[in-house]
């Protein structure tokens, strides 16, 4: 091993030095940790990363929302009388479910055809922003924040936090479903482990990102497994996006079974609260 000075550590510990062990860079800390490849390969949100993810695809449309509705129930999360935030909700069908359950529902995304798509669903265009480092105020506070497989996304979310608290309600939640940098699969796979790919380039372990939250205020109030509904085609476009091939194999889609079944390979789930 050798050091590596990577600031700002986006776990924020006090720490500038990690370790770097293979294609890793650790934090000495709490062991998140940096994928120095995906670090080294240039990588954009535009409007062809929902494309190459099969973002618009119905069943993994439906699939999204089978697992968020499991999560609620699992951590007795009731929607009905709450402000509702979901943060990267790449094609918005749990908005729309959403939408359908809770007081008022909101939505932050980086990319413009995702933003396109969930309009185009319903959804009323003032409560869908873009993703930026500095948004405007919302006209209302929001009661439950969900990172849904996007918080790993966020390049310095040390930055979009103060704003989070100030759009928080005094007893504010955040679901957070996301990988897990020390989970036993990771340290099985190492490199081959399926969430290693180039929009991923820090993974959390699970102090990191509960140290990172009580910095903001939220404390982790719950923990579960988060099972994921997932379908072969779902597999599959994970699968071509893990090896840099999105637009092969698209035709075997077609003889795949449509039946789902739940999944998980090294993700955590978590509900943090302000109060």
């Amino acid at each position: 091993m050798r050091p590596l000075v990577l600031e700002p550590l986006p776990c924020l510990h006090e720490a500038t030095c990690v370790q770097i062990k293979g294609t890793r860079a650790i934090c000495s800390d709490c062991h998140s940790f940096f994928d120095l490849r995906a670090l080294e390969t240039p990588f954009t949100y535009d409007d062809s990363y929902p494309l190459a993810r099969d973002h618009f695809n119905s069943d993994i449309g439906t699939a999204k929302i089978h697992s968020l509705e499991r999560w609620l129930k699992k951590t007795r999360i009731d929607v009905s009388k709450l402000s509702v935030c979901e943060v990267g909700f790449g094609a918005g069908q749990t908005l729309g479910y959403l939408q359908k359950r809770a007081r008022s529902v909101w939505g932050i995304e980086a990319i413009a055809k995702n933003r396109q798509h969930v309009i185009a669903l319903g959804l009323p265009a003032d409560h869908i922003l873009p993703f930026e480092h500095l948004l405007p105020p919302l006209p209302e506070t929001i009661d439950l924040w969900i990172f849904l497989d996007s918080f790993e996304h966020l390049t310095r979310p040390n930055l979009f936090m103060p704003w989070l608290v100030a759009n928080s309600s005094r007893r504010a939640r955040a679901l957070i479903v996301a990988p897990r940098a020390d989970s036993f699969s990771q340290r099985l796979m190492g490199p081959a482990w399926p969430h290693r790919v180039p929009d991923h380039p820090f993974h959390w372990s699970l102090r990191g990102l509960t140290d990172f939250f009580r910095r903001f205020g939220f404390t982790p109030v719950h923990s579960f497994f988060p099972w994921k509904q997932i379908s072969f085609p779902m597999l599959m476009a994970h699968l071509r996006h893990k090896l840099g091939r999105p637009e092969s194999l698209h035709f075997v889609d077609t003889y795949l079974p449509r039946w789902g079944f739940r999944f998980n390979i090294g993700e955590m789930g978590l509900v943090l609260s302000r109060d």
